[in-house]
């Protein structure tokens, strides 16, 4: 006798729960093992493309297997959009400060790129982390850092935080650059943050698969 898969059990069980159709998970269809994370970011000054690209970095050499890591800036034509988000295997997302909140082009997209998915729960128990740049030690970023954070628990991601014990230039929410105060001042984001955005590149790639492993494994 044929058993249904954990994810088609879950896809049920989500439809029983709030009587809405779900789509198939494709998610499983892919390989979960090298997965798909989606890293979005708008950026001014190029600091938090910076930050985007280390995650992007820590994803591709994760150990045992390197992921398969998209990196967009949402402004460009083709920012990747629902179709992208639904799916990925994890998602990071993130923004300059722009007076102690994120970009209202970061809070478009997570109203676009999610929000076809709120309903059904699409993004259910999937992995996601926030990343932040701004100039101050003190001005925005903690609170930067919690705004993408809600918008990510809204949608159900469980978030995947830095460990805090590494070293203090690891925050409790997510990556983040102080770009205009000395010494970290300048075009280039300073190593010692690049390199926290790396360890959050290979952290997610692991939640994803242990996350994934459980679904369709």
């Amino acid at each position: 006798m044929l058993m249904p898969s954990r994810s088609l059990l879950m896809a049920m069980a989500t439809t029983m729960a709030v009587g809405l159709p779900v789509d198939p998970d494709l998610r499983c269809a892919s390989d979960w093992r090298s997965p798909t994370i989606l890293i979005l970011y708008d950026t001014q000054t190029n600091h938090t493309k910076q930050l985007g690209l280390a995650i992007q970095q820590g994803c591709r050499t994760a150990d045992p297997t390197p992921a398969n890591c998209l990196a967009s800036d949402i402004a460009t034509p083709h920012t990747p959009g629902y179709p992208a988000a639904r799916s990925a295997h994890a998602i990071a997302i993130g923004s300059p400060v722009l007076y102690a909140n994120p970009s209202a082009g970061m809070l478009q997209w997570i109203s676009d790129g999610l929000g076809p998915g709120w309903a059904n729960r699409t993004f259910a128990g999937v992995p996601g982390c926030v990343f932040a740049t701004g100039g101050g030690i003190n001005q925005g970023l903690d609170s930067t850092l919690n705004a993408l954070a809600r918008g990510l628990v809204n949608f159900g991601f469980r978030l995947v935080t830095p460990d805090v014990a590494s070293s203090g230039f690891y925050s409790s929410l997510g990556p983040t650059a102080v770009t205009g105060t000395l010494p970290w001042t300048g075009e280039t984001v300073d190593e010692a943050f690049l390199e926290v955005g790396r360890a959050m590149g290979r952290k997610l790639v692991a939640e994803a698969q242990k996350e994934w492993q459980f679904r369709c494994g």
